[in-house]
């Protein structure tokens, strides 16, 4: 927590040649004890998810200039995780021109249940997701980013395992804690779980984190789920999406 500041760009390579992240940046904005909000602990910064076509010497590359003393760099260990098969189709099937940040149901912050069941038997990312069934009393979900993220507009999505029953949630996304309003002029979206056999990414919509924030800000989504809901709802993956500049939809009238 007190070793490294500013920016590093790392390199993936296999065999030597470079590989571009499926998801994820590789690039690691470092945080302090002086950061808003302030690193209080050790931290692992992720440089991303690949994929590896071919079995080969995998190693990770970073290099820097003269740095100052606010800049400081320590080098210390990599962590390399292998993931489970299922997550990359389901990421091959999001648009390969966005880049994507992931976050699974074991980030996500579970707040007025007494306990959530996990569940391994269908399509999930990571192979298990949480289940809220029936829940007497209001229950709100919190994916929240770790690292900023640059001002822009982004696609959201969840992915829904199949579930019983139909319970309707509700989506919000914030920054910094803050509301954001979706590009059709709406601040939340209501969404069906029941709908989507064998499990779906189900889009929420789009939002803009505007210049207010520049040059970036903590996203973080809220699925809120009402009292004495009927059926299951599913907590599993949220991808938050940056869209091209060239791409940014048009709000509509």
């Amino acid at each position: 927590m007190y070793s490294s500041a500013g920016e590093l760009d790392f390199e993936v390579l296999l065999g030597g040649r470079p590989l571009q992240p499926l998801a994820g940046v590789s690039n690691v904005h470092y945080r302090s004890t002086r950061s808003d909000p302030a690193q209080v602990d050790n931290l692992w910064h992720s440089i991303g998810i690949y994929y590896l076509d071919t079995p080969d010497i995998l190693s990770v590359f970073t290099q820097w200039d003269t740095r100052d003393e606010w800049s400081v760099v320590a080098v210390d260990r990599v962590l390399i995780v292998p993931l489970p098969e299922v997550d990359y189709p389901l990421l091959k099937a999001l648009p390969a021109d966005r880049v994507k940040y992931v976050l699974d149901d074991t980030a996500a912050r579970i707040e007025g249940v007494d306990y959530q069941v996990p569940r391994t038997d269908r399509v999930a990312w990571g192979n298990s997701f949480q289940i809220i069934a029936n829940p007497d009393k209001d229950i709100r979900v919190s994916w929240e980013m770790q690292d900023a993220v640059p001002v822009g507009v982004y696609d959201v999505a969840v992915w829904v395992p199949e579930t019983q029953g139909n319970a309707t949630v509700t989506y919000k996304l914030l920054a910094n804690g803050n509301e954001l309003t979706r590009l059709d002029g709406t601040t939340a979206i209501t969404s069906s779980q029941g709908k989507h056999p064998g499990g779906s990414w189900v889009l929420l919509g789009s939002w803009e984190l505007p210049l207010l924030y520049a040059p970036e800000a903590r996203l973080s989504l809220v699925m809120e789920i009402p009292g004495n809901t009927a059926g299951e709802a599913a907590v599993d993956a949220a991808i938050f999406m940056r869209l091209p500049t060239a791409e940014t939809p048009t709000p509509s009238n």
